[in-house]
């Protein structure tokens, strides 16, 4: 009786652990989104490979989009972990610089940068990041 019983608690840890998977999201996942809350994202293509927004983080490069004349930089990364790595590189390889005011979200296995004026940041943009929180879930 004892060995079913631990039999059937190894059961459920290993069901348990298989289930628990993480709900990446893709750039195209984001770019409908956005689109559905009416801001139309346009690929940045001017773009200095210099600036601290358009940099590998993490070994990862960004998709640049522009819309309303505001900047956003969205990191695409493997994993949550990944993308937490990438947050750490940019701290790091940010810290004595002098980094334009931005918004910054991670969501699951993405980062976005949002350069916009941080008091007033647009109520489309933080719509449409709760919108793709609840699709990582």
């Amino acid at each position: 009786m004892r060995l079913m019983v631990i039999i059937a608690i190894v059961t459920c840890f290993v069901a348990t652990g298989c289930t628990n998977a993480e709900n990446n999201i893709t750039s195209a996942q984001v770019k409908e989104v956005f689109s559905k809350h009416g801001i139309l994202l346009i690929e940045e293509t001017e773009s200095n490979p210099n600036a601290v927004f358009s940099r590998a983080y993490n070994g990862v490069l960004p998709e640049r989009f522009i819309f309303n004349g505001q900047l956003i930089s969205l990191y695409v990364y493997r994993s949550s972990r990944e993308a937490e790595k990438g947050i750490k590189d940019f701290e790091k390889k940010t810290a004595t610089a002098g980094v334009e005011a931005h918004n910054r979200y991670h969501i699951s296995n993405i980062v976005l940068y949002d350069v916009i004026d941080v008091e007033y940041p647009d109520k489309r943009v933080v719509t449409a990041v709760q919108e793709l929180k609840s699709l990582s879930s």
